[in-house]
């Protein structure tokens, strides 16, 4: 505990002021000019006193400076409390970031975040559950790199004729030098913060870093650094390089100079040279909240500085049910009524356009789901995905009106019935190669991909999406069939009302069984199992 100067009082960092503040006299006191300990040696200035609480239930450990702090309960596994365990001297981190967002700011930016889905529970929003956020330094690797050498930018000639139809394109390394000296990437340092949870709240500004006080840990708590750093160097190598290789491809004057050559960039990729030279410790502002519910929990993160919200959200089965149910009605009994009131509208055209919205429905839930599961893994080129592209939209359009020309009357219907085959034909395939790009995605991902230890969420995600991609997929092949058959029957001129209405019900039970799928799959994969660590905060191996 940070004592008063005037008063003797607990002094706790004040957030708003940026100062050290004391309830008891009301004074405020700049942090460096506090003393941090009662000695006053050289150890004092490399170590520092923290009280140590442990959980009994999952082992997990915070410290605190103040020894009358008692942690109510664990925010790892949801335990009713944590135990002082001892008095502890930790080596002082190099830097510190200090909390700039207050608890009821990170209330309210959770708040909004919530209530941007609109298929998450209400109980997410709960005040007495949101009063559990807690502050919690997080411990990160922060390193420190030069980049000294050449890198490498692969580009390519124009396409030129070597004769008849013949033609030839070269392709070069071009080679530059680079001198460079960056710091700031950070990965955080604890096992028990998912990795996952980590990224998303990331980045933080280190403009704003200060060096380390244990005056900005007085009425916060601080995780303790149990991940190796050597366990990140490669993948922190691998990131920095690719940070600098778009600093380097976005350039400007290499692309006058690429130009001036009369030469192209073939890939965005450029290979530089990285060497890591220093890794320090520091402390990263985190507002932290967990919330169980039997033998699973979630969690809530707030970037203590930014405000940058990363939750796990889980999805209220019953209102996309609800949703979906009312959705896939109106839309379904609109096209009946449609059919129904206008005679020229009859039952094959009808078959026709449900067909088509059914797999433009499919489509879509599979876009969902892979988006899903490649935010996971991080694979930036499938994010961002889940809106019916422009292609699959052109596709359907195409193969809706194909079907209205060839299934209804009218004159020249000959010639009318031929181009309705045709674009019903070409839109049809268009639809089937987007579903074909999205199967191959999501199987290249489950296949390629390997459960790590960096992050119990993905590799949850992960599992959960080997478990459920083989019915979704046996489910997406009995749509194909019924639509495949629909396509017969109207090709065949069927006429029989009674059929082909009963056909549309039939894909309308399909795409609603295909929904509910994935209803299961988005409303459990935020939900993981209670963690368990041992006392060193390492993830026990139930395989083992």
């Amino acid at each position: 505990m940070i004592h008063c100067p005037s008063c003797a009082g607990p002094l706790n960092f004040d957030i708003e002021s940026q100062n050290m503040h004391c309830d008891y006299c009301g004074n405020y006191f700049d942090v460096k000019s506090i003393r941090d300990s009662e000695k006053d040696d050289t150890k004092s200035t490399k170590m520092f006193d923290t009280y140590i609480y442990v959980c009994p239930t999952c082992g997990a450990e915070l410290m605190t400076t103040d020894k009358n702090d008692a942690i109510g309960f664990c925010p790892y596994c949801g335990g009713a409390s944590m135990m002082f365990d001892k008095v502890r001297e930790q080596w002082k981190p190099k830097n510190v970031i200090p909390f700039k967002i207050t608890k009821e700011q990170c209330k309210d930016l959770y708040c909004k975040e919530v209530k941007k889905h609109f298929f998450v529970s209400k109980k997410y929003r709960d005040p007495g559950l949101i009063e559990g956020f807690k502050g919690i330094y997080m411990p990160y690797w922060c390193c420190d790199t030069e980049h000294n050498g050449n890198y490498v930018m692969k580009v390519k000639s124009s396409e030129k004729s070597i004769g008849g139809n013949n033609y030839q394109t070269d392709y070069y390394d071009a080679i530059g030098d680079i001198s460079l000296k960056l710091s700031g990437y950070a990965h955080d340092a604890s096992i028990s913060f998912d990795d996952n949870m980590s990224e998303k709240i990331s980045p933080f500004d280190t403009s704003q870093q200060e060096q380390f006080h244990p005056g900005y840990m007085s009425g916060f708590y601080g995780e303790i650094g149990d991940a190796d750093s050597h366990g990140y160097m490669d993948r922190a190598k691998r990131e920095i390089s690719e940070y600098v290789g778009n600093i380097i491809d976005d350039d400007s004057d290499i692309d006058k100079v690429i130009s001036g050559e009369k030469l192209h960039k073939e890939s965005s990729k450029v290979k530089v040279p990285t060497e890591i030279k220093k890794v320090n410790t520091v402390m990263y502002p985190v507002w932290f909240m967990s919330y169980r519910n039997k033998d699973k929990i979630t969690y809530a993160a707030v970037n203590g500085q930014t405000g940058k919200v990363s939750a796990d959200l889980p999805l209220s089965p019953f209102k996309i049910l609800m949703t979906a149910l009312i959705v896939s009605c109106i839309v379904f009994l609109g096209i009946f009524a449609l059919s129904n009131v206008l005679p020229s509208i009859p039952a094959g055209p009808t078959l026709g356009v449900c067909s088509i919205i059914t797999l433009a429905g499919v489509y879509y839930i599979l876009r969902a789901y892979v988006e899903t599961v490649a935010s996971a893994v991080r694979d930036k080129e499938l994010t961002g995905t889940t809106g019916i592209g422009l292609f699959f939209f052109l596709c359907a359009a195409l193969a809706a009106l194909g079907v209205i020309l060839f299934t209804t009357d009218g004159s020249y219907e000959q010639s009318r019935a031929f181009y309705g085959y045709i674009l019903a034909a070409v839109g049809l395939v268009g639809m089937l190669l987007s579903f074909g790009a999205r199967g191959k995605n999501i199987s290249d991902i489950n296949k390629k991909i390997k459960l790590d230890s960096d992050s119990a969420l993905r590799n949850g995600i992960i599992e959960q999406s080997r478990k459920s991609s083989k019915v979704m997929t046996m489910m997406k092949w009995f749509v194909f069939a019924t639509v495949a058959v629909s396509a017969i029957l109207l090709y065949t001129g069927v006429t029989n009302r009674y059929l082909l209405y009963g056909m549309c019900g039939v894909l309308f039970i399909e795409l609603f069984i295909y929904a509910l799928l994935n209803i299961r799959f988005q409303a459990d994969v935020a939900k993981r199992a209670i963690p368990q660590f041992n006392k060193k905060g390492a993830y026990y191996d139930e395989k083992a």
